[in-house]
């Protein structure tokens, strides 16, 4: 087992140069969640599922900073191609309980998951 790692996002795709400490991520094994203003907003697990914290309003879920958080960390992710924004991420994201407290195992937030789905990005042709 990896353990866990925690690091500021990084702006590699982003036009800011920083995100001003405002958003980290939490990675292990099987997932990476993002905290935005210290919420936690996302988790996006290594077989492509993108669960969204139930708990947390829409307003503030997609206000512009953490949209911009979250476009970020997909496109890390998954490939700075693929046009990802507020639409295509609620096509592609389940939304899902999530505690405050501690480490979940992925099948335990997949168990409480509504309409799971997996991120399949379209491969292009060289």
């Amino acid at each position: 087992m990896r353990g866990v790692d925690t690091y500021l996002l990084d702006a590699r795709f982003d036009s800011a140069q920083s995100f001003y400490r405002k958003a980290r991520v939490v990675d292990c094994e099987e997932w990476k969640c993002l905290y935005s203003y210290d919420t936690k907003v996302m988790v996006v697990s290594n077989e492509g599922h993108i669960m969204l914290n139930e708990g947390v309003d829409d307003e503030l879920l997609f206000s512009n900073t953490t949209l911009r958080h979250m476009v970020e960390l997909l496109r890390q992710t998954f490939g700075f191609d693929h046009p990802w924004n507020k639409e295509e991420i609620l096509k592609r994201a389940c939304y899902v309980k999530m505690s405050d407290k501690g480490y979940q195992r992925m099948e335990d937030m997949l168990k409480n998951a509504k309409d799971v789905k997996k991120v399949m990005i379209e491969e292009k042709e060289g």
